[in-house]
C-alpha cells in the first residue's frame, strides 16, 4: 500500500545508504519473507544484490537493508534499482501476493545524519488554539514514511492519547496530524517525535516534545488581514522595498509557499520572491530576489490558511514603484501635539507625520508616557498614505498632566530604520474641546486689482492640528479656464495662522478662486471652508504697505481722550495681520483693530479712555500687503488733552456763504467744523458739491488746512449760473477724532454767469489704447476730466467684440467722473473696441467722439502638457542597441526641466545612464544611452510630471515599454528576413513566379565554405527531391538560390509549392552553427512570370511638401510585392541636409508598403530626401 522511497519516481530521496521500507495492506508470514522472494536486484533486473530483511509494524512492513552502500552509476538517472516481490510471499491466512517488480531511484550521496525537527505549528506555548486544529511539523530531510506510526509521533492531552489521521507532504519533510475527534477544550495538548527515521534509517534524535493550549471553541473562520506595510494602489513604493501582512491569528506555515503569496510585474509577470513566517505564525513577509523594476505598476495576491484549514479572502493590491531605491529611513516631519505645547485638550489627537510611508508592523515602539508610566493605547493607525500615525488611547488623557511622547525602531517600507529617538512633549488642560474652530480668516479684504505676486494668509481662532495639516486641501484655480495654480504652505509656530504661497505668478486681469478647507484643532474638530473670489489687476505689486496720513496728525495736540486712531495706507493690507496688536500705543493702552473693505485703512478704537495731557507715540506692527511684503516701519505721536467729545458735531462756518451769488466759478469751498474731523471719513461720500437741480456730484479734491477745516477744490471750473449746494453727511458722514457724527448740513450759492465752452475728454481708459494680452476678466474703466452727465449714460458707450456689438451694464464713480462697465469674460484672442459718443458734462457740452481697443491674451493652458509620440513607439519589439529614445510634446516645454530624475530609462528595471537633449522648439526631448542596449533586453522610459510646460504646469506622466532585439554578435545564428512568403496557404491569386529569386538574410556574416548544396538546398513538392539551382553568398549575410530551370507546374495552385532547406551545416565566421534546421515552404504560380521591376505608387509625405515636421515618419508604396531581402539602410534611405538620418523599416504583411521612421527627430528647417535604389 505504500513504500519509502516512492517506487517509479524520479527525483531520487533515498541516498546510496539508505533502506527500502515496503508497507503492505496485511501482516505477512515471517516463514514467506525469504531472500528467494524479496530481493534487490542491479540495474540489468538480475543481478540480485545482497540485503537483510526485517519485519516491522506488526509485521505489515518489510525493510530491505542492501549489505553495501549502492553504487554510485555516474548520474542520477542511472542510480536505480530493481526489487522483486514473487508470490511466494504469503500473510497469515496463507493468502499469496501478486509478484511485483517496481523499481526506485537513489541519490548519489550517503547520509549518516539523522533527521531534526525545523518548526511545528501551534508553536510551543500557544494560547487560544482552536479545537478544530490541525498540528504540523516539519523536518530538516524527507523521513521514512513507514517509521512514522502513532508509536513515534504522538498526541495527548493529560495523558490520554488523541487518535489522528496522517498527511505527509509531497517531499515526505512535512507531517500534519489531523485529529479524529476536537481536541479538549481549555486543555494542554502536547506532541511527542521519538523515533521517526530518514531514508537512510537515521533515527530522530533526542526526542522532541512541544505543547498549546486550546480554547473553548472551534475554528471556523479563516485569518483576516490585519495590516500590511503598504496599501492598495499605492504610488513611489521603494524597488527594495521588503512587504509584510499581519494576520489576526496563526497561519499554517504549509500554506506560506511560493504560490500563497506572490508579486507580479505588470510588464513581465512574476516576481521571484522568498517568502517567510514570523515565529509567531502571524506576519508573511514577501522579499522579492532582487529590487523592483522601476517605475512599473505591481501588484501582489494570495491567500493563507490558519492552523484549522481555513482560508483568508483572498489579498490583492496593486501598486507602483519608485523610479529609484530608498535607502534613507523615515523622518518625523510634525507631531500633535506639537513639542512644548501646552494646554492641549483632554481629547487631543496624537499623531505624528512622516515623510514617507512607513510599515505598519514597526509601530510598537511609538509610545505616550505621563509620569514616567505609558499611557495605554488602543490602537495604532496609519492613514494618508501610511504617512501619518495615529496614537488613540483607551481613554481620555488625564487632565493638567506632563506628556511625553516616543517616536523610534519605525521603519518605511523598504525595511529602513528612522535614525535615532525622536521625543516631544506637552502638556494637557482640564477639560476636553468640542466645538469646532471658526471659519479662518482671509488675507483678501477686497478682490479686485489684486496683484498678481499675492500670497495667501489664513489666521485662524485656536491652534490647528499640526501633523494632519498637511492634507488640508487647499486650491487655486483660474475662474475662466479652470487651470490651477500649486500653492506652498507654512504653518506659523502659533499653529493660528498659515500663508499658502502660489508657485507660479497669476495672471493679469484674471478671475480667480482661493479655497482651503479640512483644517481640524487638536482635538480633530473641523473648521469651516474659505472660499474667496478674486481678480488679479494689471501685474505684480513689489512695494510694501506704507502709511499715507494718521488721525490724529502727527504731532498733534489737544486730542480728546476718546479719540480713535485711523491709519491709511497706499495700497491693501493683508486683512488676516490685522489684529488688535497691529496698532501699539505708548503709554501701552488696549483696543481693538479694525481693516476697511477697501484693506487701505485701519481703525483703532482704545479699549478705555487715554490718559489725560499725555503724549501718546503710535507704531505698527505684524502687518502685510496682499503681496505678502511686510508693511514699511511707521511712528508718530499726539498729546491728549483733558476732554472726551460726545454727540454729534457740527459745521460752524461755510465759505462761500449761504445765499451768495455771482460767485467765480474757480472758486473753491472751506467748510470749518466745530471740532476737529477725521480725514479718512472726508470723500464725495460725506462731503459731497451738488450742481444744478439734479444735484449732479461734482469731482473734487479733499485737503485740510487747519484740524478742523476742510477745502473742498473742485477737479475743473463749476458750471456757471449754477445753484450749488454744499452738503455735509450725504450717503454716509463724516467723523470726529472720536468717531462720532457730524450733523446734516446743507448750504449753497449761485456761480457767476460765465460761460463754459470746454467739453470733457478721457484722462484715463483701462484696459489701455492698444494694449495686447489683456486679462479674460479685465472690467473697462474709463476716467474723464471732469464730472458728466450721468443720465443715461449706457447709451453713450459702445463696446465691439470683433465685429459684433456688445451690451454691457455701466455704473458711475460718486463724483460722476469715472465709469464702470461690467466685464462679461472676454474671449481668448478677440479684439475688443470701446466707442464713446455723445457723452456730455454738466453744462451739456459734449465730447467729440472717442474710440480705444485692446486685445485679449489667450488662454493659458487648464491642464499639463501630453506625450503625444514616441520613438520608438510603445510595445515596440527589435528596437535596435543603439536606439535613442525620443518623446513629443503637444506643446513647448521648459528645457530645465528636462534632467535624469524627470526623464528616466531603465533596462531591465535598472536606471541607465545617457544624455538628454531637448530640441524641435522646444517640444522634443530625446535620451541616447551611453553605452548600446542589451540585445533581448527591455526597457522603460518614464517621462514624469517634474517635466513641466513654460507656464509650470506639469507633464500628465507617461510610461512606454520597448523590446531591444537580439546583439548580432551574442545571438544564436538566425534568418531575419526571407525573399518570399513562407509557410502562408495564401496561393490564390499567386504572387511567387515559377523561376522565383530565393533569398535568405542571416543576423551576421556566414562562413561561405558551409554556403553549398547540402546545406542550402531547394526541394520539390516531396519535400526530398533537390532542385537544382545556383547558389551565391551576397554581402556575406545573404544566401542567393537561383532555380536553373522554371519550377514545375503540377496541375492546380493548390499543388504548386516547393520547400526551402537550411541545415545545422551552416557557420557563421567564428564557426557558429545555425541551431535547428530550417525547412520551410512557399507556393508559386506554375506559369507565372515577372520579368518587370517593381515601381513606386505612393509617397508620403509628397515630393516637394514644405512644412513637414520633424517627427515625421515615411510611407512608400510599391506597384507588387517587394523582396524584404532588398530592404538595406542603402536601398532605402533618409538624408537630411546631406547627412544620413539613421531610420528603421517595416515592411507590411503583403510585403507592398513600407514605414521609414527615423531613430532621432529631424533637424528643423532641413531639405530632406529619400532615396529609394536597389
Amino acid at each position: 500500500v505504500s513504500s519509502s522511497p516512492a517506487f517509479f519516481t524520479s527525483p531520487a530521496t533515498m541516498p546510496r545508504n539508505g533502506v527500502i521500507d515496503v508497507e503492505f495492506s496485511k501482516p505477512l508470514d515471517p516463514a514467506t519473507v525469504t531472500a528467494a522472494n524479496v530481493q534487490v536486484r542491479g540495474t540489468n533486473n538480475v543481478t540480485v544484490l545482497p540485503s537483510s530483511l526485517s519485519l516491522r509494524n506488526g509485521n505489515r512492513v518489510v525493510r530491505i537493508t542492501p549489505s553495501a552502500v549502492l553504487p554510485d552509476n555516474g548520474s542520477p538517472a542511472n542510480n536505480y534499482i530493481y526489487l522483486f516481490f514473487s508470490s511466494g510471499l504469503r500473510d497469515t491466512e496463507n493468502i499469496p501476493f501478486v509478484a511485483s517488480n517496481p523499481y526506485v531511484y537513489y541519490t548519489t550521496a550517503t547520509d549518516g545524519v539523522p533527521p531534526a525537527v525545523t518548526a511545528f505549528a501551534p508553536v510551543n506555548g500557544a494560547t487560544g488554539v482552536g479545537t478544530t486544529a490541525l498540528i504540523r511539523i516539519d523536518f530538516n530531510e524527507a523521513l521514512n514514511r513507514t517509521s512514522v506510526t502513532p508509536g513515534t509521533v504522538s498526541l495527548a492531552s493529560s495523558g490520554n492519547p488523541i487518535p489522528y489521521s496522517l498527511q505527509f507532504s509531497t517531499n515526505n519533510a512535512s507531517l500534519t496530524l489531523i485529529p479524529n475527534v476536537p481536541l479538549p477544550a481549555n486543555a494542554a495538548v502536547t506532541v511527542t517525535v521519538n523515533g521517526v527515521e530518514d531514508a537512510a534509517a537515521n533515527p530522530l534524535a533526542p526526542p522532541v516534545a512541544f505543547t498549546f493550549n486550546t480554547s473553548q471553541n472551534p475554528d471556523t473562520v479563516g485569518p483576516v488581514l490585519l495590516r500590511s506595510n503598504f496599501v492598495a494602489n499605492q504610488t513611489n513604493v521603494p524597488v527594495n522595498s521588503v512587504f509584510t501582512f499581519e494576520f489576526n491569528e496563526p497561519i499554517d506555515p504549509r500554506s506560506v509557499n511560493g504560490t500563497s503569496f506572490q508579486i507580479s510585474d505588470n510588464v513581465v509577470g512574476l516576481v521571484p520572491s522568498t517568502l517567510s513566517l514570523s515565529s509567531d505564525l502571524r506576519t508573511v513577509t514577501l522579499m522579492p530576489n532582487a529590487p523592483l523594476a522601476i517605475g512599473r505598476g505591481h501588484s501582489v495576491s494570495g491567500s493563507v490558511v490558519d492552523l484549522a484549514g481555513n482560508s483568508s479572502s483572498p489579498v490583492n493590491l496593486s501598486f507602483t514603484a519608485a523610479l529609484a531605491p530608498d535607502s534613507i529611513g523615515p523622518v518625523v516631519v510634525a507631531t500633535n501635539p506639537p513639542d512644548g505645547a501646552v494646554n492641549e485638550p483632554i481629547n487631543a489627537q496624537v499623531q505624528v507625520l512622516f515623510d514617507e510611508p512607513v510599515q505598519s508592523t514597526s509601530l510598537s515602539s511609538v509610545t505616550l508616557f505621563t509620569n514616567g508610566q505609558p499611557v495605554p493605547i488602543s490602537q495604532r493607525t496609519l492613514t494618508n498614505g501610511n504617512r501619518l500615525l495615529s496614537l488613540v488611547p483607551m481613554m481620555p488623557l488625564p487632565s493638567s498632566a506632563a506628556f511625553t511622547l516616543t517616536i523610534t525602531e519605525v521603519r518605511d517600507t523598504s525595511g529602513n530604520l528612522m535614525s535615532g529617538t525622536v521625543t516631544r512633549n506637552f502638556t494637557t488642560r482640564a477639560g476636553a474641546d468640542l466645538i469646532a474652530p471658526a471659519a479662518p480668516v482671509s488675507s483678501l479684504a477686497n478682490n479686485t486689482n489684486v496683484p498678481t505676486n499675492v500670497v495667501f494668509r489664513l489666521s485662524f481662532s485656536e491652534p490647528v492640528n499640526s501633523a494632519a495639516f498637511a492634507f488640508a486641501p487647499a486650491s487655486l484655480i483660474d475662474s475662466n479656464t479652470g487651470r490651477p495654480t500649486p500653492l506652498s504652505r507654512s504653518l506659523a509656530p502659533d499653529r493660528l495662522s498659515v500663508v499658502l504661497t502660489p508657485l507660479q505668478a497669476l495672471v493679469p486681469g484674471t478671475a480667480y478662486s482661493f479655497s482651503f478647507s479640512g483644517a481640524s484643532d487638536s482635538a480633530g474638530n473641523v473648521m469651516p471652508s474659505n472660499f474667496v473670489g478674486f481678480t488679479t489687476g494689471s501685474g505684480p505689486d513689489n512695494n510694501a504697505p506704507a502709511v499715507t496720513s494718521i488721525s490724529p496728525a502727527n504731532g498733534a495736540t489737544g486730542i480728546p481722550l476718546n479719540a480713535r486712531i485711523t491709519l491709511t495706507f497706499n495700497r491693501p493690507l493683508q486683512f488676516s495681520t490685522v489684529n488688535s496688536a497691529s496698532v501699539q500705543l505708548n503709554p501701552p493702552a488696549a483696543g481693538t483693530a479694525f481693516l476697511s473693505f477697501s484693506g487701505t485703512t485701519i481703525t483703532f478704537t482704545p479699549a478705555a479712555n487715554l490718559t489725560a495731557n499725555t503724549v501718546y507715540s503710535v507704531t505698527t506692527s505684524g502687518l502685510a500687503g496682499v503681496n505678502g511684503l511686510a508693511a514699511s516701519p511707521f511712528a508718530a505721536t499726539f498729546t491728549t488733552s483733558a476732554l472726551t467729545v460726545t454727540g454729534n458735531g457740527v459745521v460752524s462756518n461755510v465759505t462761500p456763504v449761504n445765499g451768495a451769488s455771482g460767485v467765480p466759478v474757480n472758486s473753491t469751498v472751506t467748510v470749518t467744523f466745530n471740532r476737529d474731523v477725521n480725514p479718512a471719513t472726508v470723500n464725495a461720500d460725506t462731503m459731497p458739491l451738488l450742481a444744478g437741480p439734479s444735484d449732479r456730484v461734482l469731482a473734487a479734491t479733499y485737503s485740510f488746512p487747519a484740524a478742523n477745516q476742510v477745502l473742498i477744490t473742485p477737479v475743473s471750473p463749476l458750471p456757471g449760473n449754477t445753484l450749488i449746494k454744499v452738503r455735509v453727511s450725504f450717503s454716509s458722514t463724516p467723523q470726529d477724532l472720536a468717531g462720532n457724527s457730524f450733523s446734516f448740513s446743507q448750504t449753497q450759492f449761485t456761480t457767476a454767469n460765465t460761460p463754459d465752452a470746454t467739453p470733457p475728454s478721457v484722462t484715463s481708459i483701462s484696459p489701455a489704447d492698444g494694449a495686447t494680452g489683456v486679462g479674460r476678466s479685465n472690467s473697462i474703466v474709463v476716467t474723464f476730466s471732469e464730472s458728466i452727465n450721468p443720465a443715461n449714460i449706457q447709451t453713450f458707450f459702445k463696446v465691439f467684440r470683433g465685429p459684433n456689438q456688445s451690451s454691457l451694464s455701466t455704473s458711475v464713480s460718486t463724483d460722476n467722473r469715472t465709469v464702470f462697465l461690467a466685464t462679461p469674460f472676454w474671449t481668448p484672442g478677440e479684439t475688443v473696441s470701446v466707442l464713446i459718443d455723445g457723452i456730455a458734462d454738466i453744462q451739456g457740452n459734449v465730447m467729440a467722439p472717442f474710440r480705444s481697443a485692446f486685445t485679449v491674451a489667450s488662454d493659458l493652458p487648464a491642464s499639463g502638457p501630453t506625450v503625444t509620440a514616441t520613438r520608438p513607439v510603445n510595445g515596440a519589439s527589435g528596437v535596435g542597441l543603439n536606439a535613442p529614445i525620443t518623446a513629443y510634446f503637444n506643446r513647448p516645454i521648459a528645457p530645465s526641466s528636462i534632467n535624469s530624475s524627470s526623464f528616466v530609462v531603465s533596462q531591465n528595471g535598472v536606471p541607465v545612464a545617457g544624455t538628454l537633449a531637448v530640441g524641435g522648439s522646444d517640444r522634443v526631448a530625446t535620451f541616447t544611452p551611453s553605452a548600446p542596449w542589451i540585445g533581448g533586453s527591455r526597457v522603460d522610459a518614464f517621462f514624469t510630471s517634474l517635466i513641466t510646460d513654460t507656464t509650470g504646469l506639469a507633464l500628465s506622466p507617461s510610461t512606454i515599454s520597448v523590446a531591444v532585439g537580439p546583439d548580432p554578435a551574442t545571438a544564436p545564428l538566425a534568418i531575419v528576413s526571407n525573399s518570399l512568403p513562407l509557410n502562408t496557404s495564401i496561393f490564390n491569386p499567386p504572387v511567387v513566379p515559377n523561376l522565383p529569386i530565393v533569398e535568405a538574410r542571416f543576423n551576421r556574416a556566414l562562413n561561405p565554405a558551409t554556403v553549398n548544396s547540402t546545406n542550402v538546398q531547394l526541394r520539390g513538392i516531396n519535400n526530398a527531391t533537390v532542385i537544382s539551382t545556383t547558389l551565391t553568398l551576397v554581402n556575406g549575410d545573404t544566401i542567393r538560390m537561383v532555380p536553373n530551370a522554371p519550377l514545375p507546374d503540377n496541375g492546380s495552385l493548390g499543388q504548386n509549392y516547393a520547400y526551402i532547406f537550411y541545415g545545422t551545416g551552416l557557420t557563421d565566421t567564428n564557426g557558429v552553427a545555425l541551431s535547428t534546421p530550417s525547412n520551410p515552404y512557399f507556393y508559386y504560380g506554375g506559369a507565372l512570370s515577372d520579368g518587370s521591376a517593381p515601381l513606386v505608387t505612393g509617397l508620403v509625405p509628397g515630393t516637394g511638401l514644405a512644412g513637414v515636421g520633424t517627427n515625421l515618419t515615411v510611407g512608400v508604396s510599391f506597384s507588387e510585392p517587394i523582396n524584404p531581402v532588398s530592404l538595406t539602410g542603402t536601398s532605402v534611405a533618409i538624408t537630411a541636409n546631406g547627412n544620413p538620418a539613421p531610420a528603421t523599416i517595416a515592411i507590411d504583411s503583403l510585403s507592398r508598403n513600407l514605414t521609414v521612421t527615423p531613430l532621432a527627430p529631424l533637424p528643423a528647417n532641413a531639405n530632406i530626401v529619400v532615396t529609394i535604389n536597389g
